[in-house]
């Protein structure tokens, strides 16, 4: 859970290319429904992965800032102080929007009468060092813009290490999303103005209004309220399995859309089976309950436990 909406801003392989790739590298197996399953192979390879990233909480910093928006300031505030330590001013800035481009201005013009060439650069080193692995450090900085130094795009550093594009551009994300941690927990950093406005919000705000119009009038069907906002119900229904995700008090959500029957049939499903937490299981032995309501179910005991 806390990892939901973390790679939003990213690109992902097709699905269904991604299961057959690694499928026939004998890495999972898989069903018609597209249940995926790692193999003992699959197993060690996710673990020999997990050992080569750092310490997956930086997942959890992406799920909550927009890192890829956070990393285009970076590159670009870089590329400012760099310049600017040159005392050049006649140079092409790295493309970004025309919002994002006035957060760095702005931030530059109230740091620049203060040391900030050596404050940047201690940072940044700072920042770096702290990497278990420097390769990756190696990695992120290869794609920094400088005075006579243009960034290698992820292919470039991906030819030059030896590594997928793909590969390089997991890495990049995760050495931003770190940092992101880093900075957030040093009280005085050069970089936090930076971070302006880049909280996630809890929920999208399409989901966001289907899920108010739902806690504020009790009397409104799923229906109704697709109506009411001219979407589909299963729209409908999908705002809602992602609010009980991640609201903080989705009771309201479980209590209203779980029938005490059914709530009644998944508790006894999942005393004798404890493949529950997969809803193609639960479907062979409650095969009457529908889906929102099994999904809203695993989603209600998963917060349970976390709690």
């Amino acid at each position: 859970m806390p990892y939901f909406g973390a790679f939003h801003e990213i690109s992902v392989p097709d699905p269904k290319e991604a299961v057959s790739t690694l499928t026939a590298a004998g890495l999972i197996t898989s069903d018609q429904d597209m249940l995926v399953t790692l193999t003992e192979k699959g197993r060690e390879y996710r673990n020999k992965l997990r050992n080569r990233f750092e310490p997956l909480n930086w997942i959890e910093t992406a799920s909550k800032f927009d890192v890829v928006t956070f990393k285009k300031r970076f590159i670009l505030a870089l590329q400012v102080i760099s310049e600017f330590s040159y005392d050049n001013n006649r140079y092409y800035p790295s493309s970004i929007d025309f919002f994002n481009n006035n957060i760095v201005k702005k931030w530059f013009i109230n740091y620049k009468d203060n040391d900030v060439v050596t404050r940047v650069h201690k940072e940044l080193e700072s920042l770096l060092d702290n990497f278990s692995n420097q390769k990756y450090a190696d990695i992120f900085a290869q794609s920094f813009v400088g005075h006579e130094v243009s960034g290698h795009t992820n292919d470039q550093i991906g030819i030059e290490t030896n590594e997928s594009a793909e590969r390089i551009a997991v890495i990049q994300f995760m050495v931003m999303a770190s940092m992101v941690t880093m900075i957030i927990d040093k009280p005085n950093s050069v970089f936090k103005p930076l971070l302006s406005g880049l909280i996630k919000p809890q929920i999208s705000g399409s989901t966001e209004v289907t899920y108010r119009q739902f806690v504020n009038n009790s009397t409104l069907s799923l229906e109704r309220i697709a109506d009411l906002r001219h979407i589909k119900v299963n729209t409908v229904k999908e705002h809602l399995i992602e609010a009980a995700m991640v609201v903080p008090q989705p009771s309201d959500i479980f209590s209203r859309l779980i029938s005490d029957k059914n709530d009644d049939i998944l508790n006894q499903v999942i005393q004798q089976h404890p493949e529950w937490t997969r809803f193609i299981n639960l479907s062979k032995f409650a095969p009457d309950v529908p889906f929102m309501q099994a999904r809203l179910f695993q989603i209600k005991r998963i917060r349970a436990n976390e709690a």
